[in-house]
C-alpha cells in the first residue's frame, strides 16, 4: 500500500474513533445526569450513541475512566473560564465588592456555558448531583476540583485575612452548594411555585443567587 493511501486510512481510523468518543461522551453524559452514576449500564450508553459496546473498553478502558472524562471534557473549560476571570480580581477597599466579584467568578462561566448548548446543561445537572452524595465516585474526580476550591478558599482569606478557616472553607461550600443548586434544573423549584417560576431559568436565579452568596459570605466572614 502507498504512503498516501496509509495515511488516508489511518486518518480515517482517527477521524472514526474521535467521532465515536465524542459519541459516547455526550450519551454517558446525558444518561449520568437523568439517572446517575449506578443507574446507567454500558449498554445504556452504546444503545444511546449508536456504537458497539466493546467500543467503551476500547476507547476508556471501562465505565469509571468513561465517568471521569465526562466530567473533565467541560471542568477543565469551566477552570479555564475562572482561571481567566480571576486574572482580573483585584482587592479593594470595598469588601462586599471583593466578595461580588469572586461570587461571579465563580458561577458566571456556569451560566455562560449554560447558554451553549444541551450537553453543558446535562454536565451541570450531573456536577449538581454529584456534589450532593457522599460516594466513592467523587474521588474518580476530586483532582478536578480540589485545586481550585483551594484558590477560591485563597482569594477568600486575602479579602478576610482576619476570618477563620472554619468560616472560609464553610464559605467557599456554600458557594459551591447554591450554584449547583441554581443549575441543577430538578424542577423543585417549579413544583414549589405551583410552575410560576421555573428551575430551568437559570438567569433569573444566577442573579439572586449573586445577591445571596454576597452578602451571605460577608455575613458570615466579617463576623470572624
Amino acid at each position: 500500500m502507498e504512503a498516501n493511501n496509509i495515511e488516508h486510512v489511518l486518518g480515517k481510523r482517527d477521524s472514526n474513533r474521535a467521532r465515536t468518543t465524542e459519541l459516547l461522551l455526550d450519551a454517558a453524559e446525558e444518561l449520568f445526569a437523568e439517572s446517575g452514576y449506578h443507574g446507567v449500564g454500558l449498554r445504556d450508553i452504546t444503545d444511546l450513541a449508536g456504537v458497539r459496546l466493546a467500543s467503551v473498553t476500547d476507547i476508556f478502558g471501562g465505565k469509571e475512566a468513561l465517568f471521569r472524562e465526562v466530567f473533565l471534557r467541560r471542568s477543565s473549560v469551566i477552570n479555564a473560564d475562572r482561571m481567566a476571570m480571576l486574572s482580573h480580581f483585584t482587592l479593594s477597599p470595598d469588601q462586599q465588592g471583593n466578595v461580588k466579584a469572586l461570587v461571579e467568578a465563580f458561577a458566571k462561566p456556569l451560566l455562560e456555558r449554560s447558554k451553549e448548548s444541551d450537553g453543558w446543561r446535562n454536565y451541570l445537572r450531573l456536577a449538581a448531583q454529584v456534589s450532593t452524595m457522599r460516594m466513592w465516585v467523587l474521588l474518580l474526580i476530586a483532582d478536578q476540583f480540589n485545586p481550585m476550591a483551594m484558590v477560591f478558599i485563597g482569594k477568600l482569606h486575602e479579602i478576610f485575612p482576619s476570618a477563620s478557616e472554619a468560616s472560609l472553607y464553610s464559605a467557599y461550600n456554600f458557594l459551591v452548594s447554591t450554584n449547583m443548586t441554581v443549575f441543577a434544573d430538578n424542577r423543585r423549584l417549579n413544583s414549589i411555585s405551583d410552575g410560576r417560576l421555573k428551575s430551568e431559568d437559570f438567569s433569573d436565579s444566577y442573579a439572586s443567587a449573586v445577591k445571596f452568596l454576597t452578602h451571605g459570605i460577608y455575613g458570615l466572614c466579617q463576623s470572624t
